[in-house]
């Protein structure tokens, strides 16, 4: 019973070994099928990103070309004049859907606007613009294109200001500064390709901007507010770096793409969990199929197949030294007389008194026969010493129920290689010897 629950103690413990295990390396497994996943969508990803900054460049330059236009026509005018700036404006944003409104900032004060209306508080001096200030005064010294914002328009709509510094020539044919054409454009609209294209593609963004006086990335348009490991790349066009982020709507892996994974993988783990409980089942029976097929059942004692086996071993590995066989005498008697119960009980006796006259391994061949197989080399005085031993163990009676009897072996043993080298030859020394010595016995009780 013990070693039954320490056997299925250890099923038990290498079976979840095996789940566990086999868990583990399907979670390795799905981990690597995500990250791959992941890594491809990512890929696929970079590539939309960078045709989309082709489409962001294409509608920043559009924008910066409205005021490089207004720019054009204040230096073909004398003294930089716009006389029908509104009916210019007006074509201007005719075409240009983009457009907020349009400015004229002589010295850098906004005079003219195009509309007005909604936008009068843009009627300032920009060198004293609390915000942009420093910002026009670059513009003026280096002669750049600045791209200012994002900022909120009176409508609430997200817009940035292109401001274009204007030079005209003088009468002495030296450039002199003028003032600014300025475009207001709503940043969504100017974008429109690029974003349609990242929707039709099933793609969330973010789209950022610097100054030119620092680095800080300032968000101007984004369709989420938070963005979860976006691809992102920067670009520079109009003076300034621009950032733009995209991830996929749904994320970049939905878990229910791997759900056939998963299932199919468990599956495995669990078929490969009951076909190791399986196979230690057979192992484990066939162990116990072997041991019974060895074992005598009666006495514990191993049988002759088992004898067999064991000696054919020790043949092939030249372990065989000796070999021992023991008869019980006048058996058939005793089953006779007192019964096949205390008969066995004879040779369960038997067999316990010979385990404990010798350290080698002992046999149950017959019905009363036994043989003990001798794996190393000793002297024949221990041999003669085992004998000694054998016969000591039988001078007390054997008791089965109300019965006491006595009992005596006769015992035949062969040893190498002073009997023999021969395997064959040593067994048939041993059984006559054994035979000698029950003749002696009988012949000794017949004259008794």
């Amino acid at each position: 019973m013990f070693l039954n629950d320490v056997s299925k103690k250890s099923r038990i413990a290498i079976v979840s070994a095996v789940f566990l295990l086999s868990m583990l390396v399907l979670t390795l497994v799905m981990n690597g099928i995500w990250q791959r996943q992941t890594s491809q969508e990512q890929s696929l990803a970079q590539l939309n990103l960078n045709n989309r900054i082709s489409e962001l460049k294409y509608g920043i330059n559009e924008c910066t070309s409205i005021t490089e236009t207004m720019n054009l026509i204040l230096q073909q005018n004398p003294e930089g004049t716009m006389g029908d700036f509104n009916n210019v404006a007006k074509r201007i944003m005719k075409d240009q859907k983009n457009i907020y409104c349009l400015q004229l900032a002589p010295n850098g004060t906004v005079t003219t606007i195009y509309p007005l209306e909604g936008n009068e508080g843009d009627l300032i001096n920009l060198f004293e613009e609390k915000h942009y200030g420093a910002l026009a005064t670059y513009s003026k010294n280096t002669g750049t294109l600045t791209v200012q914002g994002p900022f909120e328009t009176p409508n609430r709509e997200m817009a940035i200001e292109i401001r274009d510094p204007v030079y005209i020539r003088n009468t002495e044919g030296i450039k002199e500064f003028w003032g600014f054409a300025i475009a207001v454009v709503k940043a969504s609209d100017s974008f429109q390709i690029a974003i349609d294209n990242l929707k039709a593609f099933g793609y969330d963004f973010a789209l950022y901007k610097t100054n030119p006086f620092d680095d800080e990335m300032r968000l101007i348009t984004s369709s989420r507010e938070t963005m979860i490991q976006p691809v992102a790349a920067d670009f520079d066009v109009a003076g300034v770096t621009w950032r733009l982020e995209i991830m996929p709507e749904r994320g970049w892996l939905q878990p229910s793409m791997l759900y056939p994974y998963a299932l199919f993988g468990l599956f495995l783990v669990l078929l490969l969990t009951l076909l190791t409980y399986m196979v230690m089942l057979l192992a484990e029976d066939r162990k116990l199929f072997s041991n019974i097929s060895l074992k005598d059942m009666l006495t514990g004692l191993h049988n002759v197949r088992c004898f067999e086996e064991d000696m054919a071993a020790l043949v092939r590995s030249n372990s065989l030294h000796g070999i021992f066989f023991i008869d019980v005498n006048k058996f058939k008697h005793i089953n006779d007389t007192y019964g096949h119960r205390a008969g066995d009980d004879v040779l369960k006796e038997v067999a316990l008194r010979i385990k404990g006259a010798c350290d080698f391994k002992v046999y149950r061949i017959g019905g009363d026969e036994f043989a003990i197989l001798v794996d190393k080399d000793i002297k024949r005085s221990v041999y003669d010493t085992i004998c000694s031993r054998l016969a000591k163990a039988f001078l007390r009676s054997i008791v089965s129920g109300p019965h006491n009897m006595m009992v005596s072996v006769s015992i035949g043993y062969a040893f190498y290689p002073d009997d023999g080298t021969d395997p064959q030859q040593l067994r048939e020394i041993a059984d006559q010897r054994m035979y000698d010595m029950k003749q002696d016995y009988h012949a000794n009780m017949d004259e008794m």
